[in-house]
């Protein structure tokens, strides 16, 4: 595997601030982190910079740096249409006024540069009456903005809100974005960049083996942020790899700790993000932002990656192929978010259990089956063909409830005894390996638990009364079948 190339990302507002001393600043500080692209960004939040601004700065640049263009034309500013506020404003790309401001920013860029990056807040985040009218429209319903909101949570109009999401952002971006580019310049390319957020990218209307077809390229961010599992930035990598396959170009992130706020992560954090990011293999990996390089705060952050590049551009060449290894995962994006598995593979990947996500399964695989999963795989059908498969607790709770009998002959279990226990131990073969013991917790939650019926035990667990069965095996047709039921699965 070749050395990847890093780039930096530099948004408007940044570029804003820029005079001759900060900009030769910033370029000696990119050097120095040893960047050999610079993505310039012309429209973010209500800003704008025209075009002969960015040529200006093209120029610049492009005296030491390969350089392309960047926009965040899903964020919204002032004078612009429908919106929602999440504590930064999106705009609402069902609204005809944001779609025009969206083509002309983009028109202007592609005058300028032969590539751009679109950066990852160009997403369906809206429920807003036009939304909702559309969408009535199209499946010929009557919901109001409350009822369709609060019904998001049925499986079937869920579904349809996904249909509906993912067609608006396809069309939009077809004739918004890409063509009208294309129109202005015939060779631009243009990367479409999706965050780490995968669980909701149906919602939000990120089709991406639709969209691959429109965009020439595909991005991800890895952010793992702080207090989540760190696997979360290679995983995210061969997930979306496994859907859009070699139009995977890059990967992207940032400083931030996340959900818990705008301050920056520790300086673990980052470089377990960059050196996972890394080894998803991609061409490209991209710090954003430039701004961030400028802050004497931050700076230590990138003074890590300055000092771990070479060490693991050299592990990137050591990384062998690693399929056939462990658990297998189909690239589904879910329609019905999982409340239970939800990023269930970044706390697995964590603790040592590789992953390999692939759309080929083969007889004596093993796949990991989660709650969303029983919607669109046929189970039957890859048991039929001697595909094994793992599910968690709450995957084989939603097989009973759409496949009900069948179901209860698939897992070799008979009913529901309870939904979950408090255990204080884990035991196998009469030997206890995990158990409430000083600043260990006391108790955890344990389920649900089965009263099993062919299938054979692999593990108990214990409330200083009963012995439960968690995780147990059974055979169907041509295949075994393995439950693991312990809620949440990475309490293992």
């Amino acid at each position: 595997m070749k050395e990847f190339k890093l780039a930096v990302y530099v948004t408007a507002p940044t570029l804003k601030s820029l005079n001759e001393e900060r900009t030769n600043h910033l370029i000696e500080k990119l050097k120095e982190l040893g960047v050999s692209k610079v993505y310039l960004e012309n429209y973010r939040d209500g800003l704008t910079l025209d075009a002969n601004t960015m040529v200006k700065f093209k120029e610049v640049f492009g005296k030491q740096f390969e350089v392309a263009g960047g926009m965040a034309i899903g964020t919204w500013g002032e004078g612009w249409g429908e919106m929602e506020n999440f504590g930064f404003k999106v705009a609402c790309l069902a609204d005809e006024r944001n779609r025009e401001l969206v083509k002309r920013v983009v028109e202007e860029h592609a005058s300028v540069f032969d590539e751009i990056i679109i950066d990852d807040f160009w997403a369906n985040w809206c429920h807003s009456e036009i939304d909702v009218k559309l969408f009535n429209s199209m499946y010929g319903l009557n919901f109001t903005r409350d009822t369709l909101v609060k019904m998001l949570r049925d499986p079937v109009v869920s579904r349809l809100w996904c249909d509906y999401s993912s067609s608006l952002v396809y069309n939009v971006s077809r004739d918004y974005v890409v063509e009208p580019a294309k129109r202005i310049n015939g060779k631009i390319k243009i990367t479409l960049k999706v965050a780490e957020w995968r669980e909701d990218f149906y919602h939000k209307g990120l089709k991406l083996d639709k969209l691959s077809e429109i965009f020439d390229n595909i991005y991800v961010g890895t952010e793992a942020r702080e207090y989540t599992a760190r696997y979360g930035s290679l995983y995210i990598v061969d997930y979306v790899r496994g859907i859009v396959g070699d139009k995977l170009k890059g990967v992207w992130f940032d400083t931030f700790i996340g959900g818990e706020g705008g301050d920056y992560g520790s300086l673990k954090t980052y470089l377990q993000q960059f050196i996972l990011s890394a080894f998803g293999l991609t061409e490209e990996l991209t710090l954003f932002e430039a701004g961030d390089i400028l802050d004497l705060e931050r700076w230590h952050l990138f003074e890590g990656i300055k000092e771990n590049k070479e060490k693991v551009q050299k592990w990137r060449v050591d990384i062998k192929e690693y399929g056939n290894m462990g658990l297998k995962r189909l690239p589904v994006q879910h329609f019905v978010p999982q409340r239970v598995d939800k990023y269930v593979e970044d706390h697995l990947g964590i603790i040592g259990i590789p992953l390999e996500v692939s759309n080929v399964v083969n007889s004596n695989d093993i796949v990991l089956i989660t709650e969303s999963d029983i919607y669109h795989i046929d189970i039957v059908d890859l048991l039929n063909r001697g595909v094994n498969l793992l599910f968690t607790a709450s995957a084989a709770k939603k097989l009973i409830e759409v496949l009900g009998d069948t179901a209860l002959k698939i897992l070799g279990v008979s009913n529901v005894i309870f939904d979950s226990v408090n255990a204080n131990a884990l035991t196998k073969d009469g030997k206890t390996f995990y158990w409430a013991y000083y600043k260990r917790q006391g108790n955890f939650p344990i389920g649900p638990i089965f009263s099993l019926n062919g299938a054979a035990p692999i593990l108990y667990a214990y409330d200083n009364t009963e012995l439960y069965p968690v995780v147990f095996q059974n055979t169907y047709s041509n295949a075994k079948v393995y439950v693991i039921s312990l809620l949440p699965i990475y309490h293992i």
